[in-house]
């Protein structure tokens, strides 16, 4: 679930990068038709979420972090540390994870509900991918 929810970030957040907590959902969603009350359930928190700038040492400083899931950097793609990537996390990962602390994150201005039901309404009509 942690993957699916760095993708949801990644996509609403417009950003290159998406970062999830690997093991922190309440629960996931299955095949068909998505109600309000499956989304509602997912999230533990309904934390805001964030965008900012990252290095590409940053980058791969939370890659190697078990209690995150990176979404956005293709598969065999190197991390080059002076790149810069966008990324969109929830405040309270960017709040506590060491590799996203110092970055100036700014407020997206939505939840990670708000981003759920954005997400399931851009993707085939409510039908969970």
């Amino acid at each position: 679930m942690g993957g699916w929810m760095a993708e949801v970030f990644r996509s609403i957040g417009g950003t290159q990068i998406g970062v999830a907590e690997s093991g922190a959902w309440e629960a996931g969603i299955e095949k068909g038709p998505v109600t309000q009350l499956d989304l509602m359930n997912i999230p533990a928190f309904n934390n805001s979420l964030v965008t900012g700038q990252i290095t590409g040492e940053g980058l791969r400083a939370i890659m190697s972090d078990p209690g995150v899931v990176v979404r956005g950097i293709p598969s065999g793609q190197s991390v080059p540390s002076d790149a810069s990537y966008t990324v969109c996390t929830q405040d309270f990962l960017a709040s506590n994870v060491r590799a996203l602390k110092g970055i100036a994150f700014k407020p997206l201005g939505k939840t990670i509900l708000d981003a759920l039901n954005e997400y399931v309404t851009r993707k085939d009509a409510g039908k969970a991918n």
